[in-house]
């Protein structure tokens, strides 16, 4: 639950949870499994498909992304195939202003 003035990003989320949060002023971050950046993301941006605002925030259990719009489309839709493959992970998207 929502605790005060709280961003989303650090709301708790589960596991198999990908947070993918739209601000306002058209940056998106998503608040992404440790395990699922490794498996599906971190190569995309490797190899350059994808560019992010900031350099990922990786902690021991979770990776925040903060992308532009075009970039959190193509990353958004990228999530989504990965999905279709693995139901172990789901999305939850947000607007936060």
């Amino acid at each position: 639950m929502r605790k005060g003035n709280q961003h989303p990003e650090q709301w708790p989320v589960t596991d198999e949870e990908i947070l993918v949060i739209k601000e306002s002023g058209g940056r998106y971050v998503f608040n992404l499994p440790r395990n699922f950046y490794a498996k599906y993301v971190r190569e995309v941006i490797r190899n350059g498909f994808i560019h992010p605002i900031k350099k990922p925030n990786i902690t021991r259990e979770r990776v925040l992304l903060q992308l532009s719009v075009e970039e959190a489309l193509e990353l958004r839709a990228w999530i989504l195939i990965k999905i279709s493959e693995n139901p172990n992970y789901f999305m939850t998207e947000l607007e936060y202003e």
